[in-house]
């Protein structure tokens, strides 16, 4: 998932413990969403306390970074091959 184009990722920051309060919640919603690769946006502060959303648009993926996933036996790393659409390195 984490290397597909046009990714929506939601997350629900839910700090440990059996009933964490909105705050709490909001707390580890504001450090995730501090990490400028991730670029998480809330979704309702109020309302939806921890939720957050990105859309990722490309994968972050570095050069020297191993295959970590095969689609259909090619190695998936960071850009779209112009022949065949798999994912792989340039």
């Amino acid at each position: 998932m984490f290397a597909r184009y046009d990714t929506v990722a939601i997350v629900k920051a839910h700090p440990d413990g059996t009933k964490p309060s909105d705050d709490d919640c909001r707390k580890l919603a504001d450090y995730y969403a501090s990490d400028p690769t991730t670029r998480f946006k809330p979704v309702s502060v109020r309302s939806l306390p921890g939720w957050l959303i990105s859309y990722w648009d490309e994968p972050t993926v570095h050069d020297g970074d191993a295959p970590f996933w095969y689609l259909e036996d090619v190695p998936v790393t960071s850009s779209r091959s112009a022949n065949d659409g798999a994912v792989t390195s340039t």
